[in-house]
């Protein structure tokens, strides 16, 4: 995943938004966890991928990016146990921004947030 990149364009309009900065590995969780509140917790696990590989590569210190790593590791564990209880495309729904997996159970019962500090 890219996340250094400044810029980026909408394709659908061609316009392009431009960030004054980089992400640092808390903007990667962050984006992590509203991917994760619309049910898209594969994109939830590419962007606490991304926290790690960010965290290593601005140079974080051992222990910060240990610590990215277990929220990483939560983070797809999650991911596996809900697919393991609900199946594969079971949360599928028209409510969810672009028809991916979303948010037509109670997420407060089905998703528990992933644990930071």
């Amino acid at each position: 995943m890219y996340v250094s990149i400044a810029s980026v364009q909408d394709p659908p309009t061609g316009l392009v938004f431009s960030s004054q900065h980089t992400l640092d590995p808390d903007d990667c969780q962050n984006v992590g966890r509203a991917a994760g509140e619309v049910w898209r917790l594969d994109r939830m696990v590419d962007w606490f991928e991304a926290a790690v590989e960010r965290g290593k590569k601005i140079g974080l210190p051992t222990h910060a990016v240990r610590r990215l790593a277990k929220d990483l590791e939560e983070a797809r564990e999650h991911h596996d146990d809900i697919l393991i209880e609900k199946g594969l495309g079971a949360t599928t729904t028209e409510l969810t921004p672009d028809g991916q997996p979303g948010n037509h159970y109670n997420f407060a019962v089905l998703i528990k947030p992933v644990k930071t500090e």
